[in-house]
């Protein structure tokens, strides 16, 4: 029992003529719909990485005022956010870098002036005297001290002292033991 159903030819034709029309406009519309919404979506997210990108260039290059303007919610707002973090510490970190090499800078070149007034004089007492009053002109210390090792290295004895504060008694002469906790105290200085 077999059943066997025939349809000329032309009428499966006309049902297909009939419809390729409005298939085309559909499949049309489709695409228009699918790239527009691809479109928007890749521009949503390419566009704020590429910023992101060209200010992470820049701020390599140098350009350390580099900030993200990104104030989104997703993803992309907290990788901006990250970014803009990490740039505001490493500033922060080169900022003080500079200061620190300043700092260093203007103490190296205050102790080379201390060193060379203190070794114009030819006496060595007054080359202590002088390095002792230097050191608290120059870098604001309340007093200072100058040791000097005895002939055998084993005391460290105090030669000279700047005006001392209020209170406290001159001490030349004082000797300290050279040993585990002395290694050789060369100045006393009050911070």
């Amino acid at each position: 029992s077999e059943f066997i159903v025939e349809i000329p030819e032309a009428k499966v034709y006309q049902q297909i003529n009939l419809i390729t029309p409005l298939n085309a406009v559909l499949l049309a519309f489709s695409m228009l719909v699918v790239g527009a919404v691809v479109f928007t979506i890749s521009t949503r997210l390419v566009r704020p990485l590429n910023q992101l990108v060209n200010h992470a260039r820049r701020f390599t290059a140098g350009d350390w005022t580099q900030r993200s303007s990104i104030t989104r919610r997703d993803e992309i707002g907290l990788l901006a956010y990250s970014f803009h973090s990490m740039v505001e510490q490493l500033s922060e970190l080169y900022r003080s870098l500079e200061r620190k090499v300043e700092e260093r800078t203007a103490q190296i070149r205050l102790a080379s002036e201390v060193a060379q007034l203190a070794t114009s004089a030819t006496v060595r007492a007054e080359i202590l005297k002088r390095t002792v009053e230097l050191l608290v002109e120059r870098f604001g210390y309340l007093y200072a001290r100058a040791f000097a090792l005895d002939e055998a290295g084993a005391y460290a004895i105090l030669q000279e002292e700047s005006a001392l504060p209020e209170g406290t008694d001159s001490r030349k002469g004082l000797r300290l033991r050279v040993g585990d906790d002395l290694v050789g105290i060369l100045l006393e200085l009050g911070a």
